[in-house]
């Protein structure tokens, strides 16, 4: 250990600094993310009960700020992913936030940064998986959320979890109540879905990022699990936007 650090850890110490504990942080998010309310309630609650500081990273006040902000966001992550969110989803999500932090000049812009970020992560832990599968299974699972964005089969997935395509199939229903093909076009609609609101793609474009075989294929799918077709369900937007825009 060099000169430098072991007198950056002394100062540390002396001024009675205390980082908050990793024990802390990863505690008090399950305690929040189970506790009754919506997202922005449990937001409020998380900074209410954090105990400790924010850590010094950096001589330039700003630097520091923008580094403890790149710190809680992998605390998030590391809490998502034990409760089995979709890896992609999360990393995507961290990976975007993180690229906003560039944007932070001030104490007020990092708060409401942070009480943005704390509420994304509430609401993903909100919709994680309440049910847990065998090994086999939660790896399928895996597989298919890392190619979501591609034309997905049973004997991809069966090779990448090194069973045959017969057990997977008899296995998955098992477990999940219905077939491998069945939850990937759930997932995929799910994300259609997602994009159909946020997004202003194509929905040409959105059925060919995510493998869909034809816009007829897509369109079809997609009205098989909703009830509307991919146009009409994107026209909620415009419905949600409105009303917003009136308040």
């Amino acid at each position: 250990m060099n000169k430098d650090c072991l007198q950056f850890i002394m100062n540390n110490r002396i001024s009675g600094f205390q980082h908050p504990t990793r024990e802390n942080i990863m505690g008090l998010f399950h305690k929040v993310s189970h506790s009754k309310g919506d997202a922005k309630e449990q937001v409020a609650q998380y900074f209410r009960e954090l105990n400790g500081e924010q850590g010094f990273l950096n001589d330039n006040d700003l630097m520091n700020l923008r580094y403890t902000l790149v710190n809680d966001c992998f605390y998030f992550c590391e809490y998502l992913l034990g409760y089995n969110v979709d890896k992609e989803l999360v990393y995507n999500v961290s990976d975007y936030y993180i690229n906003q932090i560039n944007k932070i000049n001030s104490p007020d812009d990092a708060l409401k940064f942070l009480e943005e970020l704390a509420g994304t992560f509430f609401e993903l832990a909100q919709k994680k998986r309440l049910v847990s599968y065998s090994f086999r299974i939660e790896r399928s699972l895996q597989y298919i959320d890392q190619k979501l964005y591609s034309p997905i089969t049973l004997e991809e997935v069966a090779a990448a979890v090194s069973v045959t395509p017969q057990y997977l199939t008899t296995i998955f229903r098992e477990e999940t109540g219905m077939t491998l093909y069945q939850y990937i076009r759930n997932r995929k609609i799910d994300e259609a879905k997602m994009l159909l609101l946020y997004s202003d793609e194509p929905i040409t474009t959105i059925a060919n990022a995510l493998g869909f075989s034809s816009n007829a294929h897509f369109s079809a799918s997609f009205k098989s699990v909703t009830g509307h077709t991919p146009s009409r369900f994107r026209r909620k937007r415009t419905d949600m936007f409105s009303i917003s825009a009136h308040f």
